[in-house]
């Protein structure tokens, strides 16, 4: 992609078809994706807790704040997400998807996408999706160096931690992206991620 290449369009061009799509309330991508989240969380706890160099900080905070810290966390992964999809041109919407649990509404994910049909390159939307796990973690781990107090480690690494956990959606995504070629245009509908190519230049691999 050169700089005069669009990072966003809003009309599919003539000659490409749908090679993939998946939906994050389809229940085994929703089982796929949760398993994938714990891995994550696990991965991030491991490398966090490297990170601190065994510095005995003390981990432990009133359980009062935690959800307030969580779900925090999770909205600033999404304006991060928001501010990645206004640097590629367009306006960012956000919301919650929930499942329904008899007649309670259970909030599953935040979301942030973009208004209206809009088609991303491959490129801009690996950076879009990836930009909060990838700043997050980096500008976390150096507060935990910087950092002079035991409780604010505390606080820093469950950022990192949950913000890492909270990209299994947003590393799937970059994966199946990175399956089609660079002239693959991908949509993201909030709960759903469907890739469009050439008729022409057909994938390597086969869609699922």
């Amino acid at each position: 992609m050169t700089d005069n290449d669009p990072k966003s369009v809003t009309t599919l061009p003539e000659g490409y078809q749908q090679v993939y799509y998946l939906s994050v309330l389809d229940e085994n991508a929703l089982l796929t994706l949760n398993i994938f989240s714990l891995v994550l969380l696990i991965v991030f706890g491991a490398l966090t807790w490297l990170w601190q160099g065994n510095n005995n900080a003390d981990w432990n905070i009133s359980s009062g704040w935690i959800v307030p810290a969580v779900i925090g966390i999770f909205i600033i992964h999404e304006w991060i997400h928001g501010v990645a999809i206004r640097w590629a041109g367009q306006k960012p919407r956000y919301g919650v998807k929930a499942v329904k649990i008899g007649r309670i509404p259970i909030p599953i994910a935040f979301y942030a996408t973009p208004k209206g049909e809009v088609y991303f390159p491959r490129l801009p939307l690996i950076i879009i999706a990836l930009a909060p796990v990838v700043i997050r973690s980096l500008v976390g781990w150096v507060l935990i160096v910087l950092s002079p107090d035991d409780q604010l480690d505390w606080i820093i690494s469950l950022a990192v931690i949950f913000n890492g956990s909270g990209a299994a959606g947003d590393i799937w995504m970059t994966r199946e992206a990175l399956r089609y070629g660079k002239q693959a245009l991908i949509k993201d509908e909030a709960d759903t991620i469907r890739i469009y190519a050439p008729i022409a230049d057909p994938p390597a691999t086969s869609a699922h």
